[in-house]
């Protein structure tokens, strides 16, 4: 009896290590590299257009991925990426509006470590 609940205990020990690695390993790549999820802008005027650059260099991949681009006029632009895999980049090209401002001042992002855990982050563009 008491060896099928420690038998019991360990299982279950284990498959709570198990549910916290991804998110555990996700934190160390972002302890040691701030810069673990990047992105970039390039403008076109002629059509206007954005491209976005999404780089991670985690080793957990990142699903439901979404990006929302508020703009300085108050439009906003809104994308997605089903599966985002450790060392990928994803150009996403982003066609504007001829009235839209080209110039983004918030981006939020939000997607799930190895599918389980959701994060949201902001980030406010500087002038």
């Amino acid at each position: 009896m008491r060896i099928a609940k420690l038998a019991l205990s360990a299982a279950a020990l284990g498959i709570a290590v198990l549910m916290l690695l991804p998110l555990l390993v996700f934190l160390l790549d972002s302890a040691r590299n701030p810069e673990l999820l990047r992105y970039e802008f390039e403008e076109r005027e002629d059509p206007p257009r954005l491209t976005l650059l999404i780089t991670y260099e985690g080793r957990v991949f990142l699903s439901d991925f979404n990006i929302r681009i508020v703009m300085s006029d108050g439009s906003s632009i809104s994308t997605a990426i089903p599966r985002l895999e450790g060392g990928s980049s994803h150009a996403i090209d982003l066609p504007l509006s001829a009235e839209q401002s080209i110039s983004p001042v918030e981006i939020k992002v939000s997607f799930r470590i190895a599918g389980l855990y959701p994060l949201e982050v902001g980030v406010v563009e500087r002038k």
